[in-house]
């Protein structure tokens, strides 16, 4: 009898085993548990203020300001929009201050040469330059400033 206990023990710490062996398989194959993560909110609009729109109108004064000095080093030819920050033949800067940030345009500054003031919606350059005319406008978020 006493056998035939040893022999059932030792069936049944292996069963245990294996049964804890294969669960913790089974869990580890299937990974973390998964959570659902709400979307994140839109983004709010944010209209920029009279102080932002005042930087904005100070910094496309000066920017235009540069374009026509340049322009008439030129001898009345507007720059194209790949010598903006170029240097003229003595090596003088076509814009001694070279393209100003537009704080109400996310990123990087740049300037996209365009005649109009609409960009695609993907696009938010800080300056739309017209090569023909040589015109500058600023990038905005919609209906915040005149153009």
């Amino acid at each position: 009898m006493a056998l035939r206990f040893a022999e059932l023990r030792r069936v049944l710490l292996w069963g245990s085993a294996l049964l804890v062996s294969g669960v913790l398989t089974v869990r580890n194959a299937l990974g973390p548990p998964t959570h659902e993560v709400p979307p994140a909110p839109a983004a709010e609009v944010r209209l920029p203020t009279p102080a932002e729109l005042q930087v904005v109108h100070q910094r496309w004064a000066s920017l235009q300001n540069e374009l026509d000095h340049a322009r008439e080093r030129r001898s009345g030819r507007p720059l194209p929009v790949d010598a903006l920050e170029a240097t003229d033949p003595e090596g003088v800067p076509w814009l001694p201050s070279g393209i100003p940030d537009n704080p109400l345009a996310p990123g990087v500054g740049w300037v996209l040469a365009r005649c109009g003031g609409t960009a695609e919606p993907s696009l938010s350059p800080d300056w739309f330059y017209c090569q023909s005319t040589g015109i500058v406008h600023p990038w905005a978020p919609s209906g915040t400033l005149e153009q």
